[in-house]
């Protein structure tokens, strides 16, 4: 299926005596997928109409009528034969998007067993982000997920941080998810802090931000140590 990429979460490295230990590099992006004729309308015979680039993203707002739904994307390529070996959607019924893996996994050797990401829903329609999601990458296709309270609630991107046994392989989701969550009824921001071995139960805590912030896209951590 064709995609267009919108962010790429995370990549990683493997190889295996089954496929003659041929290196393979797995790629995980957030991306529309093209074939979805909802929004990419298949163009009439000898017409040169072409997909729409970005999508419907015009206007002071997007109208979620015309943006297509996001989706998580697994991409696997055989470095050393340089062809494709699996393109596919995680989930596909999933509206996420902005994956993150844990940082120590970004790059690294290895599969990587989780991503976490903005939800929208899990029935394949284009909505605003409401909730966060954990995305077993096993091949089961699992999500866990919260979903804010309130659906006049939106949450942004995740930032991983890792905790001590976090930045263990065999700990990959032992980790602390920061985000920020805007309640448009009570015009208040909040840092959400939720555990990563278990986003469902909601976050662990709650800080109210003295004044509401402007919706935004990305964010980073920057350890104490490397403050100075």
């Amino acid at each position: 299926a064709s995609f267009f990429c919108i962010h790429v979460g995370h990549a990683t490295t493997t190889s295996s005596a089954a496929d003659g230990a041929h290196r393979r590099l797995t790629v995980y992006s957030s991306g529309w997928d093209l074939d979805d004729a909802r929004y990419f309308p298949v163009a009439a015979e000898g017409s040169s109409a072409e997909k729409p680039f970005l999508g419907a993203w015009g206007g002071d707002a997007p109208d979620f009528e015309y943006v297509p739904p996001s989706r998580l994307f697994e991409t696997v390529v055989d470095l050393d034969t340089r062809t494709l070996v699996r393109h596919r959607a995680v989930a596909p019924l999933v509206n996420l998007e902005h994956p993150k893996a844990n940082p120590t996994r970004e790059g690294a050797a290895g599969a990587t067993k989780f991503c976490y990401a903005t939800a929208s829903n899990d029935v394949g329609a284009s909505t605003a982000p409401c909730g966060w999601a954990k995305i077993h990458l096993d091949g089961s296709d699992r999500v866990d997920y919260y979903w804010a309270p309130s659906p006049r609630i939106f949450c942004e991107e995740l930032v991983v941080v890792p905790k001590e046994a976090g930045l263990r392989d065999e700990e990959e989701d032992d980790v602390w998810l920061l985000g920020l969550m805007h309640d448009v009824e009570r015009r208040r921001t909040s840092l959400a802090v939720l555990d990563g071995r278990d986003i469902a139960a909601g976050p662990v805590c709650r800080i109210h931000l003295p004044s509401p912030l402007a919706f935004g896209l990305h964010g980073t951590f920057v350890p104490p140590d490397r403050l100075a």
